[in-house]
């Protein structure tokens, strides 16, 4: 069994870390990746697997991560062709993923997606949806120069009948991975609707991943329906 999607470099375990890991290991898990989410959490994945045997590391930057667009306007950052960054701040933050991706334990880019899932009152803004596009394409082109696969967050809007429902973000997720053919994607902790789900599937570069999510799903919700039209492999 591989846990492929840990975040142990949470400060929740800070008090524990060594002993959660041991735990696992100790009752059948082989392989943990441990995923960044945001700068610090990347440098803390790949500390984490060079730390210890059995854990790898995934690097990469949650979208909401480009929620600031006074901190990170970057929809008008032009990506260098020879992966040679300036030195200016947004620059900066993709060369430093960059240059993490390239550890020898690193094996994806992820997780990294769209999310336009807000946690105030105030809904994610036009510009704020197009900073978060351009963070995604901007760390495919990493995975696509580097050979690795991509784990994918995608959230919907908030909606008053359940936490989160397929919006927009997933349309526009999808035509943004569509111009990557040759690209893997896994889709973590997936929450597309059916209609959806048929239009990824036909794709043969896409992956699907649940989470304990699925457990709050009622036995004749749409969740349910989809875990089954989903094959195994």
């Amino acid at each position: 069994m591989i846990d492929t999607h840990a975040h142990i470099d949470f400060e929740q375990y800070d008090q524990d870390r060594e002993e959660v890991i041991r735990r696992a290991f100790e009752n059948g898990i082989e392989k943990i990746i441990n995923v960044g989410a945001d700068m610090e959490g990347s440098i803390g994945s790949v500390k984490l697997a060079e730390n210890h045997e059995d854990i790898l590391a995934s690097v990469g930057l949650h979208p909401h991560v480009f929620n600031d667009v006074s901190e990170f306007p970057i929809s008008n950052f032009q990506f260098p062709n020879n992966f040679q960054f300036s030195n200016d701040k947004i620059s900066k933050l993709f060369n430093d993923l960059y240059q993490l991706a390239k550890k020898e334990k690193v094996v994806a880019i992820g997780e990294i997606g769209l999310d336009y899932y807000s946690h105030s009152e105030n809904p994610i803004t036009e510009e704020q949806k197009e900073n978060q596009k351009s963070g995604f394409i901007y760390q495919i082109k990493i995975a696509e120069e580097l050979n690795l696969p991509i784990i994918i967050h995608c959230r919907g809007v908030k909606s008053a009948e359940a936490d989160h429902v397929p919006s927009d973000a997933y349309d526009e997720c999808l035509e943004i991975i569509q111009n990557y053919p040759d690209q893997k994607f896994v889709f973590h902790c997936y929450g597309g609707d059916l209609e959806f789900t048929k239009k990824l599937m036909a794709k043969e570069n896409i992956y699907f991943s649940f989470t304990g999510n699925i457990t709050f799903a009622k036995p004749d919700s749409e969740t349910v329906e989809v875990i089954r039209v989903i094959p195994m492999e």
